[in-house]
């Protein structure tokens, strides 16, 4: 059975950190980066803004309301150069075997308890670390764990990375700045390409989520870093629309 957007229970995450250590440990000869690794920051960081006047252009014409959305979107993508210097600095992590699409819809319990994975095509030499914050933060299941919850898998797999990776956990919470970032503009050009495709975006639900709740909450968290954005930050956002209900 397939996990997609059910929640998984705490044996069920220590499970899959079980699994990952497994994969780290495969020889790394002879393998190839990860889909997305051969990109530097700096080529991100122009897609990102490449991504937002995309957006721009296209809610000038067509959603005026998602341009206010805009304005917080550009003010969020001035922090990324600090960010980004400041991970910088951090040394060079060697770099592991790694799921390179993480989403709990690629997790298949099996009938007998025991774990499988899906979709190994993008596989290949990843930082651990930045798999770790896409787990955290894809949209197929952003919303279905509390941090407390989410302990039960980066508890021993953070314990693990630590014996050998002394600024994992450095480099953990730099990408944590960075992800929130890229689903938000992600969504944003997945959402224009959709429209332009001939589709609706009226109550589009790409995750089955409502996507300007789902939009909101990047933000949210995108703004917020370091720290965790509050009830009263998710409120102050809550009149943003960057697609139509």
């Amino acid at each position: 059975k397939m996990w997609d957007r059910t929640k998984p229970t705490a044996v069920q995450l220590q499970q899959l950190a079980d699994l990952w250590l497994t994969l780290n440990d495969m020889s790394s000869d002879d393998l190839w980066l990860s889909r997305g690794m051969e990109r530097s920051m700096q080529d991100v960081a122009a897609m990102f803004h490449t991504y937002l006047q995309n957006y721009e252009t296209w809610a000038m014409a067509h959603f005026p309301p998602g341009l206010l959305g805009v304005a917080h979107c550009r003010a969020m993508l001035e922090r990324l150069p600090t960010i980004l210097n400041s991970f910088a600095q951090l040394p060079e992590p060697a770099l592991l075997f790694c799921r390179a699409d993480p989403r709990f819809a690629n997790v298949i319990q099996r009938p007998d308890g025991r774990l499988g994975l899906v979709d190994w095509e993008d596989c290949g030499l990843r930082d651990p670390a930045r798999s770790v914050a896409d787990l955290l933060t894809h949209p197929n299941q952003e919303d279905l764990l509390s941090d407390e919850e989410w302990g039960a898998f980066l508890r021993p797999y953070n314990t693990e990375r630590l014996k050998t990776d002394p600024h994992f956990n450095e480099r953990v919470h730099h990408y944590l700045a960075l992800f929130p970032v890229f689903w938000l503009l992600g969504l944003l050009h997945y959402g224009v390409n959709h429209f332009n495709a001939g589709n609706s975006l009226k109550g589009w639900q790409p995750n089955r989520i409502p996507v300007n709740i789902q939009l909101r909450r990047y933000l949210a968290r995108a703004t917020c870093w370091p720290t965790q954005p509050t009830a009263a930050d998710q409120a102050s956002l809550a009149q943003l629309r960057f697609f139509p209900d």
